[in-house]
């Protein structure tokens, strides 16, 4: 029943693709709007661009971004390049430090401590996943 129920929803809103699609869901009344991904995304980042540069002219440090990359995995290279270039989109400086797959837990626990207390840090992300022999709720 709930494929057919979904295929008929799917039909309804592929006969027109700009306008709101109607439908009854149970004993309430709710409606489908198709949006576009790519606007919203454009519009977000946009708003959210004029905004810190209104920050920064009010004479605020623009804010920064550490990004620890451990290992050489090409899907985190490209996830970390594609948050930085975001970031570089909105106007956040940011930098990726690259770490071995050798480093110690202890190590990488020391520089996160140490981008932790740089007051030029405002935000600190550590890419998954981390080698098989860190343990990632550790860190």
């Amino acid at each position: 029943m709930a494929n057919v129920t979904l295929r008929a929803l799917r039909k309804l809103c592929r006969q027109s693709r700009h306008q709101a699609c109607s439908f009854h869901l149970s004993s309430s009344r709710q409606e489908a709007v198709i949006i576009s991904g790519r606007k919203l995304s454009r519009q977000i980042r946009n708003e959210a661009r004029d905004d810190l540069e209104e920050w920064v002219a009010a004479g605020n440090r623009r804010p920064h971004l550490s990004v620890v990359l451990v290992g050489d995995n090409p899907a985190s290279h490209s996830y970390v390049l594609n948050k930085t270039r975001a970031a570089a989109e909105v106007g956040i400086s940011s930098e990726t430090i690259l770490k071995p797959s050798s480093i110690s837990e202890e190590e990488l626990l020391d520089l996160i401590e140490k981008l932790n207390s740089d007051h030029r840090v405002d935000g600190l992300l550590v890419q998954l996943p981390l080698p098989g022999r860190l343990t990632e709720e550790l860190i």
